[in-house]
């Protein structure tokens, strides 16, 4: 089982590939649009709010990070602009 790094933009770029879904994470977390976070284990956790609310988690696993949404979007993509702004969060404060 991973344990969850502290993570800087160096690390986020690497996890989130897409510059554009970052960014837009970045502006949620920004506009206090996760509540509920919380962590457990190797799992980051959150609700974001959209059209919906919607269920967010951050897996950290021996072979890799994976982003969890149930929004549209996170089927078609590794990380949504939920999962992104869930880690973002993360980067900005690891110790909460």
């Amino acid at each position: 089982m991973a344990e969850i790094p502290k993570l800087g933009l160096k690390q986020l770029r690497e996890i989130v590939t897409d510059a554009g879904e970052l960014q837009k994470g970045a502006r949620i977390v920004d506009d206090g649009g996760l509540a509920h976070l919380a962590r457990y284990e190797h799992k980051l956790f959150a609700d974001a709010a959209g059209s919906s609310t919607y269920k967010v988690q951050i897996l950290f696993e021996d072979k890799g990070v994976r982003g969890r949404c149930s929004c549209m979007a996170a089927r078609s993509r590794p990380f949504c602009k939920h999962a992104a702004a869930l880690l973002v969060a993360w980067s900005n404060a690891p110790d909460a």
